[in-house]
């Protein structure tokens, strides 16, 4: 190959690999760390108290026209983590074999706030399909 294609090569990868970079773990593009809130939690069995592996949470901000969902899934300690710009965000909760239920503290899943700097703890909770 010669030295003119290798270099056009190297070039678009690192093009690349910029966008990449650029878009982050969000998919929406880069901003200052400050811009962010953590958000950090976990998902639990309401009956037993158990962890739940491979729970899909989806945050939505709760705007009139919002950006696309960020998605994450909880690991197998039942955790899951994940960077939110601040602001209200709605949150659904989907394990098969479970219906979404509310929060540690029995309220219904609805709005919740993302601020700026700190981690923003949540717990959640999944009942099964059949009863306890």
């Amino acid at each position: 190959m010669s030295p003119f294609l290798r270099t056009a090569r190297r070039g678009a990868l690192a093009l690349a690999l910029s966008a990449l970079l650029a878009l982050g773990a969000t998919g929406r593009p880069a901003a200052a760390a400050a811009d962010f809130g953590h958000a950090i939690g976990g998902v639990r069995n309401a009956c037993t108290g158990a962890h739940l592996d491979g729970v899909l949470l989806t945050f939505t901000e709760a705007v009139e026209h919002p950006p696309a969902p960020i998605r994450v899934t909880t690991n197998p300690g039942g955790e899951f983590a994940t960077q939110l710009a601040p602001g209200d965000y709605t949150v659904a909760i989907a394990l098969d074999g479970y219906i979404q239920s509310g929060n540690t503290d029995g309220d219904p899943v609805g709005v919740f706030s993302v601020r700026t700097g700190p981690v923003n703890h949540f717990l959640f909770v999944l009942h099964p399909l059949s009863p306890c």
